[in-house]
């Protein structure tokens, strides 16, 4: 009867070192390491591998532990562990929002009421009026009514999608507002702020400044003027936005809930100022 044949493994807690032999004379008296084609295995935790020696006596991992952790070990991940292909897309679906996902979270809201823009003032839009939301919205996010502000105080970082519309109210009269005035400037951006975001201005994003269109309201031709703005920002944990405009001029205006065309001042369109956020 013919001998069944014996594969053996060494065993160990990690990974095997280089093959070394230890010599009495021209005698072996012991080795470490594995020699070339020789197996080797991690059979104690966390980090179980299967190794092969190849012909300079290393040691070559070829298996690992299947994982099917989903967080893909979140703060605690490994080198010795392969996610299994359920895992990882589980973990683009939800962490990421990749494309056809069903976890791309968005949240869309709109101002409510007109806001008066005193001169040469800066002044935060509060979008207090939720329009809609895909998957519960950025509920990462944490809003302030009335301030107008978002803030991240979980302690993974978020990265954004930021886009904006400011719609400005037109003018009442035609006496200051010409092209060579100061009036018809106005700017808007999105405010990065909060823990370690010590210089504001440069921290701004999406930065759009307009020069409004300056026929007064009553007369053919006249627009009120609308700016839009985007852009992609990280918030680490304690770190917020908000969108600030400013009225450059020595004349109110308003940031409108509605935009007007022509001398009957015709509503053009509704919820004129308005924030949309995708979380990436």
């Amino acid at each position: 009867m013919a001998a069944k044949p014996i594969l053996k493994i060494k065993t160990g807690s990690s990974k095997p070192d280089d093959f070394n032999s230890t010599l009495n004379g021209s005698t072996v008296v012991s080795t470490t390491g594995l020699t070339a084609g020789e197996l080797g295995a991690v059979v104690t935790p966390p980090n179980y591998a299967f190794y092969i020696g190849n012909n300079s006596g290393k040691a070559i991992t070829f298996g690992a532990e299947i994982s099917i952790d989903d967080t893909l070990g979140g703060n605690s991940s490994s080198d010795y562990k392969l996610p299994s292909q359920k895992a990882l897309k589980t973990y683009i679906d939800q962490s990421i929002g990749g494309p056809g996902s069903s976890e791309v979270k968005i949240t869309s809201r709109y101002l409510t009421d007109d806001i008066t823009v005193s001169s040469n003032l800066q002044k935060i839009i509060p979008f207090d009026t939720e329009d809609f939301t895909v998957n519960g919205g950025v509920d990462e996010l944490t809003y302030t009514p009335g301030a107008g502000t978002f803030f991240n105080y979980n302690p993974n970082s978020l990265n954004l999608l930021i886009i904006y519309q400011i719609t400005w109210s037109g003018f009442s009269s035609s006496t200051s507002s010409a092209y060579a005035s100061p009036n018809i400037v106005k700017s808007s951006w999105i405010q990065k702020v909060g823990a370690d975001v010590t210089n504001l201005s440069e921290n701004r994003y999406g930065f759009k400044t307009l020069l409004l269109p300056p026929l007064q309201l009553g007369i053919a031709g006249s627009i009120t003027g609308t700016q839009t703005g985007s852009a992609i920002i990280n918030l680490s944990q304690d770190q917020g936005f908000w969108i600030y405009v400013q009225n450059h001029g020595n004349q109110e205006l308003s940031v409108s809930t509605r935009g007007y065309i022509g001398d009957q001042q015709t509503v053009n369109f509704t919820k004129a100022t308005r924030l949309q956020i995708v979380k990436l």
